[in-house]
């Protein structure tokens, strides 16, 4: 579903009710689409050797009456930033039409190729075995990309628009040129362990190696990953996911039962995001929490979805857990130990979501939803108003979310969420309260916007 706010003042108070950890994701998603997608082909020799992004626009001249030395900083306060431009981190004022035009793209894309080539050689200059499973990851999550679709473009806003974008026959042809690369994480995974080798490993096949008849993916198996990582119920959801897809009820069964045990939930959502933007400040001699590098920090938001793959088997709570489901007093009992699993030992939103959900369906006690949902309520909110920002590409901008991502990684969704409450200051109940009022007041803004239906 996509909401179209009536106006910008809107949107930036959608965000804030949304939470971080969808900042993170359309951060994320930005990133991918502007700098992880696109490729400079051939006949723009000029834009494909560009290193840093900061070459691109060394020659891009100041909008008057802002002073020169304004474009040169790293950063601008909002206020200073004219409408139409962009204060971007390490490079100073650009135009918002030229940044996010087709040579942009095409030269960012550059400078990403170069950064990723760099953290690949860090992280396997490391020599230990998960670094080397991490440098082995980005290379087969990476490649060159070619810019074989044209996109429709009609009106004045035309030229700030990519022109051409990766099919998904080219993303195809990307991952299929790394197959090799991506044969070796697979093999160190066989060998190793470590369940945080093997999980990614399965993540990445997960999402370019499953649907190859000849892959050896097909060599991983959820079964393992559940063994190596037994008290963890997100592989154990893996286990009860590819049961069902066989008919194998009983399979289903004992993976629901272990996750129903288990003394975690975790994905590792934001773990190589946490280490990019930890080598990255390493590489630079910056010291920790400092602002990461555009590169690290766009690379980094990439790479936040690896692991998002294996979330996949919560589907199966879905139909084992549904209102008819419960009505049996054995399901029912084992719905609520999942509840009760989710809500306690979750680290990401999507946690806590079914856990309400399941909640509401085995019956928690009304006072006790509405705790959960105000806690829920609270630290995104809290998440997203301490990253909120007018210039998202600024300095300030990038290091508040580069310290946001490396605490996701640390602490999981939910743990770095609660520490932006607790370093407000400020009580859950507050945050609460006033996640309450901006939802009304979104939702006096929609109903008082003209009606103007949008299909897409």
């Amino acid at each position: 579903m996509v909401l179209d706010e009536p106006e910008e003042g809107s949107r930036v108070r959608v965000s804030a009710v949304l939470g971080g950890v969808l900042v993170v994701v359309v951060v994320g998603v930005l990133a991918w689409l502007a700098t992880g997608t696109p490729a400079a082909p051939d006949r723009t020799p000029g834009l494909r050797q560009t290193v840093r992004l900061r070459d691109v626009w060394a020659t891009t001249p100041p909008p008057p009456p802002v002073a020169a030395e304004a474009v040169a900083a790293a950063a601008s306060a909002p206020a200073d930033v004219p409408p139409g431009w962009l204060d971007v981190c390490g490079i100073g004022l650009v135009k918002e039409s030229e940044w996010m035009g087709q040579a942009s793209i095409e030269a960012r894309a550059a400078s990403m190729a170069a950064a990723r080539r760099q953290a690949v050689a860090a992280f396997k200059a490391r020599g230990d075995e998960v670094s080397h499973a991490v440098a082995l990851a980005l290379e087969a999550y990476g490649g060159d990309v070619e810019l074989d679709e044209a996109l429709a473009c009609e009106g004045e806003g035309c030229p700030a628009i990519p022109t051409r974008i990766e099919s998904p026959q080219a993303r195809k042809r990307r991952f299929a040129s790394h197959v090799a690369t991506r044969d070796q994480l697979v093999q160190l995974a066989l060998g190793s362990r470590n369940p945080e080798v093997y999980a990614l490993a399965y993540n990445v096949c997960e999402m370019q190696g499953g649907d190859d008849a000849g892959s050896s993916c097909h060599m991983l198996s959820a079964d393992q990953w559940a063994r190596l990582d037994p008290g963890n119920g997100v592989p154990w959801l893996a286990v009860a996911e590819r049961a069902k897809a066989r008919g194998d009820r009983a399979g289903v069964a004992e993976a629901l039962y272990r996750v129903g045990l288990a003394t975690s939930m975790n994905a590792r959502v934001g773990s190589l995001s946490q280490r990019l933007i930890e080598q990255g400040a390493g590489q630079g001699g910056r010291t920790p929490g400092a602002t990461p590098s555009l590169e690290t920090f766009e690379l980094a938001s990439q790479t936040f979805f690896l692991y998002l793959p294996g979330l996949s088997g919560y589907s199966v709570l879905s139909g084992e857990c549904s209102a008819t489901a419960v009505r049996d007093a054995n399901r029912l009992q084992q719905c609520a130990a999942f509840a009760d699993t989710l809500w306690s030992r979750g680290t990401t939103l999507f946690d806590w979501n079914i856990a309400l959900a399941l909640g509401a369906r085995v019956g928690w006690p009304a006072e006790r939803q509405q705790a959960a949902r105000d806690e829920r309520d609270a630290v995104m909110h809290a998440a997203a108003t301490s990253l909120d920002s007018e210039q998202s590409l600024s300095c300030e901008s990038i290091r508040r979310h580069g310290q946001h991502l490396t605490s996701v990684g640390q602490l999981g969704e939910i743990g770095a969420m609660r520490e932006r409450v607790r370093a407000s200051g400020r009580s859950v109940a507050d945050w609460a309260r006033e996640a309450r009022q901006v939802r009304d007041a979104l939702v006096r803004s929609a109903d008082a916007a003209p009606s103007v239906p949008r299909v897409r």
